[in-house]
């Protein structure tokens, strides 16, 4: 549950930069994911619906974290993952968690399905893949040597059904 000072709301041209700083002070990101979600939060900006980005935001006004997802167009009620990001002063403080529930809730009341969650295998993303997991997330798919050699990529996935409707 947010604290009442703190919230969830959709990303303003005015955030920009400071999410951007967020996507860099993480540090696991390379430049090449750092570019992509930079084009994908723009996207958002201007308007365009395949991208939605959502920050977190404490009562003074600063963006702890971020999360970008979509609807994927060729599956029927299927969502997809695209980025999450918390501060790193203030992970495991359950807001990563409070983003997902968030975008659970509104894949649920969009009629959502599944929600499809692509990542690595490599040790910097382990934090993400437990998060993934505790929230009932499975491993569905595992495509060896996928980034490069040694880091394999792992899509996740989560029926959504009316008990995990959240509102």
């Amino acid at each position: 549950m947010l604290i009442p000072e703190e919230r969830i709301e959709e990303i303003k041209p005015e955030n920009r930069e400071s999410v951007i700083k967020l996507i860099k002070e993480v540090s696991i990101f390379n430049q090449a994911e750092i570019k992509i979600a930079i084009e994908l939060i723009d996207l958002s900006i201007k308007g365009n619906k395949d991208y939605i980005t959502k920050v977190y935001k404490s009562k003074e006004e600063d963006i702890w974290g971020f999360i970008c997802y979509g609807k994927n167009l060729l599956g029927e009620g299927v969502w997809e993952l695209y980025w999450i990001a918390v501060n790193p002063s203030f992970q495991r403080k359950g807001i990563a968690k409070r983003l997902m529930e968030h975008f659970e809730s509104e894949v649920a009341k969009d009629n959502g399905r599944l929600i499809l969650i692509e990542t690595s295998s490599s040790s910097i993303y382990r934090s993400a893949r437990k998060l993934y997991e505790s929230m009932s997330y499975s491993k569905t798919c595992w495509i060896k040597d996928f980034y490069k050699p040694g880091d394999d990529k792992i899509i996740y996935k989560k029926i959504i059904t009316k008990k995990n409707k959240l509102f």
